[in-house]
């Protein structure tokens, strides 16, 4: 059984980030935090290993996306990388993050970052992409991420502002336009998505 431990000091904060093993054993994944961690996202691929980030916070408008990897061979995590490397991922709701897997095993870790919109950078196998810009939405947050098939990646959002929720797609390696989902008429918040395949 795999599980996370939260301690209560801002909405969705982790004082401490630990994953529970079959062993029962916690093994804490934030090493060399510089503040509360908050924003924990788990994807697994084919061959069992296990892909986790989250948000290390320096600040109530400032922090940075980390990751690390479990891998089911070695059975041992590796040491968290700083994805983001900007000190700008920040939002109200402190949910500003997500990950998934495609079949490639390409693992894909989205975000946003106050004042300057939805970024993106993808594991190859080798290497982490450059990050992409998706979008410019200064009060963008609540970040979600499906991942389908062979890489199409499907990335939703909700501005304060607005109080919309917006998505923007890759399919067949070809980035779709921003897109409203919600009514512009009624209020919306803290969306989720998933896809599944033949979908």
């Amino acid at each position: 059984m795999r599980r996370f431990c939260r301690k209560k000091a801002l909405v969705f904060s982790l004082m401490a980030f630990a994953c529970v093993l079959a062993s029962d054993a916690k093994v804490r994944l934030s090493v060399g935090q510089s503040g509360f961690c908050y924003s924990p996202r788990i994807a697994f691929d084919s061959s069992g290993n296990i892909h986790v980030c989250w948000v290390d916070a320096y600040g109530d408008y400032s922090g940075d996306v980390l990751y690390t990897r479990y891998s089911a061979g070695a059975g041992q995590w590796s040491t968290p990388v700083n994805i983001s490397g900007s000190g700008r991922v920040a939002s109200e709701s402190m949910m500003m993050c997500d990950i998934g897997v495609d079949s490639l095993q390409r693992v894909h870790i989205a975000w946003a970052e106050r004042a300057f919109g939805l970024r993106l950078r993808t594991w190859t196998g080798e290497s982490w992409t450059a990050a992409e810009h998706l979008a410019s939405y200064n009060d963008a947050d609540y970040v979600r991420l499906a991942v389908h098939g062979s890489g199409d990646l499907f990335i939703i959002w909700f501005t304060w502002g607005s109080r919309e929720v917006f998505s923007r797609a890759r399919v067949d390696g070809t980035w779709e336009g921003v897109r409203i989902l919600s009514d512009r008429n009624h209020m919306g918040k803290f969306p989720a998505i998933s896809t599944r395949n033949g979908i």
